[in-house]
C-alpha cells in the first residue's frame, strides 16, 4: 500500500501554515514542498526571512512528514550565469533538506529549455549533477531527477542515457510527462524502475504540438496497469498528488481537484 503525499504548491492557502493545515484537513500525512527562489509566501525559499521556520512550525503543528523537496530550477541553462545561480540555490536546498526531515530532493535537467540548449549543454549535465550529488552525499540526502516534457531529459531514451552516465542518480517518476509526448509511461518503469525513489500522480494528454496535464483518470495514463508495473519493479514508496489541471481547462478549484485525485487513487485500493 502506497502512502499518499501532496505537492503543496497548489493546495489552497496564502501562507505555509494555511497550506499545511489544508493538506492535513484533506487527510494527507505527507507533503512535498516546493523549493524555489520565487518570493511568494507559500514557497520554500531559505533566503526569505522566517520562511523555513514557518514551514517547520506548520509541519510540527499538523503532524506532517515531508516526502521530498521539489527544486525544479534546472541543472543546466542556455544562460551560464543563470545556471550558476540555479546551482547555488539548489545546493542550498540540498543542505536544508535534512533540517526539514526531507529524505529526497528532486530536480529537472533544465527549465523547459530543450529547444534552446546545445550538445555542449547536454555534455555538461553529468558534471553538474556530480557536484550536486556530492552535496547530497554530505547531507545524507537522496538526489533524484524527473524527466520533464519540455526539457532535455524528457522520455525513456534520454533518461536511460543520462542515468547510465550518472549511476548514483535516482528517479522521481511522473507518468504525465511521458503521456504528454505519446509515450507509454510504463516504458520508463520497465527501464529504470529500480531507480525510482519518489512518484508523482498526475495525468497527461498529448495535444498536437502541445500537451495538457489532466486530473487522474481523464488523461492517457492507465493507472491500474501503471500501479501494477510499479509493484513489479519493487517500488513501495510515496505517491505524491501534483494537481495542475486548473492550468489546462479542468477543475479550477485546486482543492477540489486534489480531493478528486485522492479519491481516485484510494478507489484503486493501492494507496492510503
Amino acid at each position: 500500500m502506497h502512502q499518499l503525499s501532496v505537492t503543496l504548491l497548489h493546495v489552497p492557502g496564502e501562507t505555509p501554515e494555511q497550506k499545511l493545515r489544508g493538506a492535513a484537513e484533506m487527510g494527507f500525512g505527507q507533503v512535498e514542498l516546493p523549493a524555489f527562489d520565487w518570493d511568494e509566501a507559500h514557497v520554500l525559499n531559505p533566503r526569505a526571512p522566517g520562511r523555513v521556520a514557518a514551514f517547520s512550525r506548520g509541519l510540527a503543528e499538523y503532524g506532517l512528514v515531508v516526502s521530498s523537496l521539489q527544486c525544479h530550477l534546472g541543472v543546466v541553462a542556455s544562460d551560464r550565469a543563470l545556471e550558476e545561480r540555479n546551482l547555488r540555490f539548489t545546493t542550498e536546498i540540498i543542505h536544508l533538506a535534512r533540517d526539514l526531515g526531507a529524505p529526497i530532493v528532486h530536480l529537472i535537467s533544465d527549465r523547459m529549455e530543450r529547444r534552446n540548449l546545445t550538445s555542449e549543454d547536454r555534455r555538461r549535465l553529468p558534471e553538474r549533477l556530480a557536484d550536486l550529488l556530492e552535496a547530497a552525499r554530505r547531507r545524507d540526502t537522496v538526489l533524484a531527477l524527473e524527466p520533464c516534457v519540455s526539457s532535455l531529459i524528457r522520455d525513456t531514451a534520454s533518461a536511460v542515457e543520462l542515468f547510465g552516465e550518472v549511476p548514483e542518480l535516482r528517479l522521481n517518476y511522473d507518468p504525465s510527462h511521458l503521456a504528454c509526448i505519446g509515450e507509454d509511461p510504463l516504458r520508463l518503469v520497465e527501464a529504470l524502475g529500480h531507480r525510482i525513489v519518489h512518484c508523482h500522480a498526475k495525468d497527461g494528454l498529448p495535444d498536437g504540438d502541445r500537451f495538457r496535464f489532466a486530473p487522474l483518470g481523464q488523461g492517457a495514463v492507465d493507472w491500474r496497469r501503471l500501479l501494477d508495473g510499479l509493484a513489479e519493479a519493487g517500488y513501495r514508496g510515496v505517491i505524491s498528488i501534483e494537481y495542475e489541471g486548473h492550468f489546462f481547462g479542468f477543475e479550477a478549484d485546486t482543492g477540489a481537484g486534489i480531493r478528486a485525485d485522492k479519491r481516485f487513487l484510494e478507489a484503486l485500493g493501492r494507496c492510503a
